[in-house]
């Protein structure tokens, strides 16, 4: 029985669906948080601050509406705000894999496996600014495809607020403004749709941007000064095809494969995606750590099912089908699950190591900025405080703080070198802690008692 003959209205199947995605990854969603980038985003969400990172202002603003809704603490409330809106990029990929040809049936391995991609899922549940912005950009796309434009144009504005490299996936929404896949409009039609196009982004994109427009060009990261390598294609495009080779090589082979035998038969969606995976190869892999490609990469696992769905026999697609599932998804949700479980885990050790020295500082994390930022959220409520560190920053600084932070803790996450602890052992002494299960060694001064 196909779908259309229920009686449920097709947006109340998509909303079902995309409860159903919210749900089943619900077991995902933990008080913690990925990186120092999100410390710092959901601090500023907490006070309510958008014109610091404000060529993320769409993200902020989000958080913000979020937090104030979802009944959690921030860091959980974020993580389920995230999970949302990839949820949302899982019903819309549902539809472009329909348009493409698959069946409805066939078409809900689509969101199945998105889900299955490692970067896709843990941004879904780790509140990645770029699984927002992808789940906006798929639903443009799904609008787009469907001849609904303006849903399309207020959607891809809103994705250019939440971050300007949703920009690179621009190719796909000129070549399938005909509200078609395939290409049917005049020349001179097209030109007025995409007029209208641009007008509806615009009018959703540029009114915050105006409001913000020194910060949004000229901070540190603003569009002018946020970092960036310098321009090299050969290692640009490495970075691209490194992305994507991370993901299995079979539903690699067969997105590329399907991608490709499409671009001949005039779909305007084959040829725009190739050209945004292009665009983004080249501009946009000069931005390190943003997974620049990932609207991109989704957009390859609709046509990686609808080209299976082609197969003649409905239940040998199935199993082809099922089958990129297999090889996909049960590594990336077992290495998701260990990361969240993992961090759960510091969490649990960075509020027991409060609880015992309100005052303190972790030192040895792998990273001051990865590791550090989170740690002081965690602890403290804020960031940049300078409280979490790695050895490196712990070094250029050591000889100021045994001497100026005589009322703290110094708890040494990972073993220290012979001189690490150098300027402390005069009025310092040393003695070994247990957290969570684990022992760490605490330097406490030795004339200012603490617990």
């Amino acid at each position: 029985m196909k779908i259309s003959e229920y009686r449920l209205p097709k947006a109340a199947w998509y909303v079902l669906g995309a409860m159903l995605l919210i749900v089943t990854h619900a077991w995902l969603i933990q008080p913690v948080l990925q990186n120092g980038d999100a410390a710092v985003y959901n601090e500023q969400i907490e006070c309510h601050v958008i014109d610091v990172r404000t060529t993320h202002i769409g993200y902020m603003l989000l958080g913000i509406v979020a937090n104030h809704v979802l009944p959690f603490d921030v860091e959980r409330n974020l993580n389920v705000m995230a999970l949302l809106f990839a949820a949302l990029g899982g019903v819309s990929l549902y539809v472009i894999a329909v348009r493409l040809g698959a069946s409805q049936w066939q078409a809900l391995f689509a969101p199945l496996i998105a889900f299955g991609l490692k970067p896709f899922l843990r941004g879904a549940v780790l509140a990645e600014v770029d699984v927002v912005a992808c789940g906006l950009i798929l639903l443009a796309t799904a609008a787009s495809v469907s001849g609904k434009a303006q849903l399309s144009a207020v959607a891809f504005g809103a994705g250019m607020l939440v971050t300007p490299l949703s920009a690179l996936t621009l190719p796909v929404f000129l070549l399938t403004i005909s509200g078609q896949i395939e290409d049917k409009l005049s020349i001179r039609r097209r030109l007025q749709r995409i007029a209208i196009f641009a007008g509806v982004s615009l009018v959703t994109y540029l009114p915050l941007v105006l409001l913000h427009w020194n910060d949004y060009w000229n901070a540190g990261r603003g569009l002018l000064h946020a970092p960036s390598e310098p321009w090299n294609l050969a290692e640009q495009v490495g970075r691209s095809v490194q992305f994507f080779a991370s993901i299995p090589g079979a539903l690699l082979a067969i997105s590329l494969f399907g991608l490709i035998a499409t671009i001949p038969a005039g779909r305007s969606l084959a040829r725009g995606t190739a050209a945004s995976i292009l665009l983004a190869a080249v501009i946009g892999e000069r931005f390190l750590d943003v997974p620049v490609q990932l609207p991109q990469l989704c957009l390859l696992v609709a046509f990686a099912v609808s080209f299976l769905g082609r197969i003649p026999r409905r239940a040998v697609a199935t199993v082809a089908l099922f089958s990129v599932w297999l090889v996909t998804a049960p590594p990336a949700y077992a290495a998701v699950t260990a990361e969240i479980r993992d961090r759960v885990q510091r969490r649990a050790e960075y509020l027991e190591m409060a609880r015992q020295t309100p005052r303190l500082f972790a030192v040895g994390l792998p990273s001051s900025w990865d590791d550090g930022l989170p740690f002081e959220r965690l602890t403290y409520g804020k960031t940049k405080l300078g409280f979490g560190l790695d050895f490196g920053q712990f070094g250029r600084s050591s000889r100021t703080i045994a001497r100026t932070h005589r009322d703290h803790a110094i708890w040494l996450m990972s073993p220290p070198g012979p001189t690490t602890m150098n300027d402390f052992r005069s009025h310092w002494h040393a003695e070994l802690r247990e957290v969570a299960g684990n022992r760490y060694e605490v330097w406490l001064p030795n004339d200012h008692p603490l617990p």
